[in-house]
């Protein structure tokens, strides 16, 4: 028994084809709490290593003018402040922003990421004091404000300049910067800015 003819396919009768919705990429959600749980960490190390560098800088710059001729000419106020603050200030930048790419993922470039945030951080940072210089406080609200605006700014450059790493990688990079921003703005204010303004009238 022979099968029956199929009709003939009309060529002029177009085809709809409807794609499928791409799935999102899992990896590149953020992990906010991941981001604030590590920030808070990161922060408290800071604070651990940046003064024992301060300290050790100091000591060190204070035997060498100990050591120096007469006759020899003073450091000036600009290198003391890059070896004081500088050195300390990029190293603690360096492992913090470390410490911070082992949560954002390795597909975003280390070197990029630990290298621009260190030196960017830092010359903001200088930048700012250099400023202020020299810094005196007629009270400890001009003090707290001081740490305040120091945090803000700096955690703003290095937010920024991590973002546009982040953004190659991860959707709603954006909430990077921001968590940046208010976790070392606010941590800072408090323990460093109220902290020890609490501790001075206590």
């Amino acid at each position: 028994m022979s099968e029956e003819p199929q009709p003939p396919l009309n060529p002029t009768k177009p085809t709809y084809h409807v794609p499928s919705a791409p799935l999102a990429d899992p990896d590149r959600s953020p992990s906010v709490g991941g981001w604030i749980g590590m920030h808070c960490l990161v922060f408290g190390l800071s604070c651990l290593i940046f003064p024992i560098l301060v300290v050790g800088c100091v000591l060190i710059l204070a035997a060498f003018d100990q050591s120096s001729s007469p006759t020899q000419a003073p450091l000036s106020d600009g290198f003391k402040l890059i070896f004081v603050v500088g050195i300390p200030a990029f190293i603690t930048i360096y492992a913090a922003s470390l410490l911070l790419w082992a949560v954002v993922g390795d597909d975003v470039q280390r070197a990029s990421w630990v290298n621009n945030s260190a030196i960017v951080g830092t010359i903001g940072l200088l930048a700012w004091l250099s400023t202020k210089q020299p810094i005196k406080f007629s009270a400890l609200d001009d003090y707290t404000l001081f740490v305040f605006q120091s945090f803000a700014l700096t955690s703003s450059i290095i937010g920024w300049v991590q973002w546009l790493e982040l953004r190659k990688t991860i959707d709603h990079a954006w909430q990077w910067p921001l968590i940046t921003i208010g976790m070392w703005t606010g941590l800072g204010t408090m323990t460093i800015g109220f902290g020890i303004h609490g501790l001075i009238f206590r």
